[in-house]
């Protein structure tokens, strides 16, 4: 029987960090376990502002009580990634009875390229795969998500799992679009208007900016699983500005037969965004082995 490996993502806001009475983990818990009950293999978390409070203790806290919704004997490894002028690190739990990890590179060790990455060799397969969990800050513009993405881009060409908030859609037929330009304009929200949007001197105006997620899926063969699964759920919906930003990719060489399963939970909505977040948790399984 082919090995199997599941992958999940969630923007669980700040890091279930409320001022003045500090971190309340139970009701993402709840959430992932009513979803998932067993959480997933590999699980992005893009949003860990205060992961690194009192000595990483909410890091440490979290980890644990997620591993202890594994199975017996299973455990899982953080891996936070904060670096300057970014206002939410990302953290990446790896199962490590699922997942061998070799070597990570926090930022500011080695090169650019690598920063945030685990060199991992997942169960069943003999080539290592590269992992990293995703947030690309909207508040940095699209210059920002461009450096992102040709980052990215350069580990197309080894086997590499990527998965978070990427802030950023694509043009997939599929995909649901939105007028994200009239939008902020219309809430008084011009500021954002370079958070998912460019100028096209084509058209003449200002249009929902695909062309980083495009780089990686068109140029790059990355290969994207809710587009795979043909699901295009949303995963934000706050105020009508539902896109599909967060998101679980892989590139061409990552070792797969086949996607199992893919799904976007929005269950009982209005009571978890209005506990644990604006995004949707998203999570998918694949079999591992000889690409098809």
């Amino acid at each position: 029987m082919r090995p199997t490996l599941t992958v999940g993502t969630y923007n669980i806001e700040s890091f279930t960090w409320r001022p003045g009475t500090g971190h309340h983990f139970g009701p993402a818990l709840h959430h992932i376990a009513r979803c998932t009950p067993t959480p997933p293999d590999v699980f992005a978390l893009s949003e860990a502002r205060y992961a690194g409070f009192d000595g990483q203790r909410p890091m440490w806290e979290f980890t644990n009580a997620l591993s202890d919704m594994l199975p017996t004997g299973e455990t899982y490894r953080p891996f936070w990634a904060p670096s300057p002028g970014r206002a939410n690190p990302p953290l990446l739990l790896l199962n490590t009875a699922k997942v061998d990890v070799l070597r990570w590179w926090a930022p500011g060790e080695g090169g650019v390229r690598k920063w945030g990455f685990a060199e991992t060799r997942p169960a069943g397969t003999s080539e290592t795969t590269w992992i990293s969990a995703i947030h690309w800050q909207g508040g940095l513009g699209r210059a920002e998500f461009e450096r992102e993405a040709a980052r990215l881009a350069s580990h197309s060409q080894h086997s590499t799992l990527i998965a978070g908030d990427f802030n950023a859609t694509s043009s997939w037929n599929g995909e649901v679009s939105l007028d994200w330009p009239r939008m902020t304009r219309e809430r008084g929200e011009k500021h954002k208007l370079l958070q998912k949007a460019r100028w096209s001197r084509l058209a003449g105006r200002w249009v929902l900016d695909t062309e980083q997620i495009d780089l990686l899926r068109e140029v790059f063969d990355f290969w994207d699983f809710g587009e795979r699964a043909g699901d295009p759920t949303v995963t934000t919906g706050e105020h009508g500005s539902g896109l599909r930003i967060d998101r679980i990719m892989a590139s061409a060489p990552f070792p797969f037969t086949e996607l199992l399963s893919y799904q976007v939970f929005r269950e009982d909505e209005l009571r978890t965004r209005r506990t644990i977040s604006d995004h949707d948790y998203v999570h998918a399984e694949v079999q591992l082995g000889d690409q098809p």
